[in-house]
């Protein structure tokens, strides 16, 4: 009988909601709303709203939806929330006007475009939103300053040319973020603070985490995306040619609190291809008692293209980097499984205090004219407990250089001998990538092919293709697994750089 009542329940409040239309070119705010035909020109959220639009309230299960292909030129500050089950959906539709969005453009009379507030269980979809370009102390295309957000998706969105951050949510839980293409944050008042996705996760646990997944994001002025706090997942991103600004142009960045004595943990990075970024995936604890720990790099791909030139403060292009900041401490770090290529260094384990760091099954391939080292262990900071093992080295241009540790250059055997006794199993040699940078999966006859070791399938047990590991007799090193049959699925990224 309680399960009946429940259900009748939620159908009562799916009858009863309310879908609004808005056309800032053939609207008026004076109409009901309730139809094309009768849309208003202003969101009921929006200062400049009047009439009908201004007065109404949306309730939970609500809809706001916006005519595709036409320009909205305005900003505005979320005034409603949904519920967990009903949330409200501002967006719009294939059936109401032409493309893949409908437009919002602040027209830079503001610095946000979209300000969700202190408000929870939020639907965006199928938006435009650009033009967030007043100088200000906090500035985005989409987000909010308040802590403690609930359950806000973004999906299907085209976000571009807002100032210092596209995206930015600084405490929440359950915060979505996919789907979309963002580009082209503008340099602002934030500084070398900007970036195009920017997250703090107040997650208490994987069924609330923060995930940002099946993303695009370009041609940056700084960093392309940012995350601190818990349970965080990041996840088939696509991720490239951040140098425009005049500051950081990295990739996938996870930082520790510097405004909070947290603990940044149990984060996810895996299946993303990250191409032309400064320090492409990169740890930083930031600072004293800070801690970053629990973190998973995984089936990531890293490279960066022959002529590609940069700008800012990391001029030359690392795979993946675990950094310091003035005594922060990174701890049970497993970097397993990724494959890098054109570099100027593979993986750095750069000047922090640290321990319990695992590096396994990784390629890093370097063939960069001028580059360093497959493998980097900075003079700086203590660490302990380091197991580095499994990896394929391939220095390209200098085998005498292919690691460098606490500031003396190493050969491979070197590396492997006394008094280091590192990679005992590992390898150095041409990985045989199948046709890199636009394949790169193993040729039948590459050295990677059963030659990992599976210390993480509690984790995760596929490549970055969804193939099972192992095929063979054992893991492969590298992002992809070949096939017992010495093939591979021919769909590689799956993805393509947009111009």
């Amino acid at each position: 009988m309680g399960k009946i009542l429940f259900n009748l329940l939620l159908l009562t409040q799916f009858l009863y909601s309310t879908t609004y239309y808005i056309d800032y070119e053939n609207g008026f705010d004076s109409n009901n709303g309730l139809s094309t035909s009768q849309a208003w020109r202003h969101c009921p959220w929006d200062d400049d709203a009047s009439g009908n639009a201004s007065s109404t309230s949306l309730s939970p299960g609500d809809s706001l939806i916006f005519k595709r292909d036409i320009t909205y030129i305005g900003y505005f500050t979320v005034r409603h929330s949904g519920t967990q089950r009903n949330p409200i959906y501002i967006g719009s539709v294939s059936s109401w006007g032409n493309g893949n969005h409908a437009i919002i453009n602040a027209n830079g009379a503001s610095g946000r475009v979209i300000n969700v507030s202190t408000h929870d269980d939020l639907v965006f979809d199928a938006l435009e939103i650009t033009g967030a370009q007043l100088s200000s102390s906090t500035e985005y295309g989409i987000g909010t300053t308040s802590r403690g957000t609930l359950r806000i998706e973004i999906k299907n969105c085209y976000i571009h040319h807002n100032r210092s951050r596209n995206i930015y949510f600084p405490h929440g839980t359950s915060i979505l973020i996919h789907d979309n293409e963002c580009s082209n944050d503008i340099y602002g008042a934030a500084g070398s603070t900007g970036t195009q996705i920017w997250v703090v996760s107040d997650a208490t646990s994987w069924n609330t985490a923060c995930k940002i997944y099946n993303n695009e994001v370009y041609d940056g002025d700084c960093d392309a995306m940012t995350f601190h706090g818990t349970y965080i997942e990041i996840y088939n991103n696509f991720v490239y040619e951040h140098n425009n600004g005049p500051a950081h142009a990295d990739g996938i960045v996870c930082n520790g609190l510097w405004y909070d004595t947290r603990i940044t943990e149990n984060i996810r990075i895996y299946n993303n291809l990250v191409v032309n970024s400064g320090q492409m995936i990169y740890l930083d604890a930031c600072s004293s008692n800070r801690t970053i720990r629990n973190v998973w790099i995984y089936n990531n791909i890293c490279y960066e293209t022959a002529d590609y030139s940069r700008g800012g403060d990391h001029p030359t292009p690392i795979g993946i980097v675990l950094a310091h900041g003035s005594g922060g401490y990174d701890s049970l770090i497993y970097i397993y499984n990724n494959s890098i290529y054109n570099t100027f260094e593979g993986i750095v384990l750069g000047g922090f205090n640290g321990s319990k760091i695992y590096v396994k099954n990784n390629i890093m391939h370097n063939t960069k004219t001028g580059g360093d080292f497959c493998f980097m262990w900075s003079s700086s900071g203590t660490k302990t407990d380091i197991d580095i093992d499994y990896n394929q080295y391939h220095a390209y241009n200098d085998r005498s250089r292919s690691v460098q540790y606490r500031g003396t250059n190493l050969t491979f055997a070197q590396w492997r001998g006394s008094p280091y006794n590192r990679e005992v199993n590992g390898q150095e040699g041409d990985p045989l990538y199948s046709s890199p940078p636009s394949d790169f999966t193993l040729q039948s006859n590459s050295p990677c092919i059963d030659k990992g070791i599976d210390e993480l399938s509690a984790i995760f047990s596929v490549d970055r293709l969804g193939v099972s590991r192992p095929q063979g007799s054992a893991w492969d090193i590298g992002a992809y697994e070949s096939l017992n049959n010495g093939s591979h699925p021919s769909s590689v990224n799956g993805l393509r750089i947009k111009k």
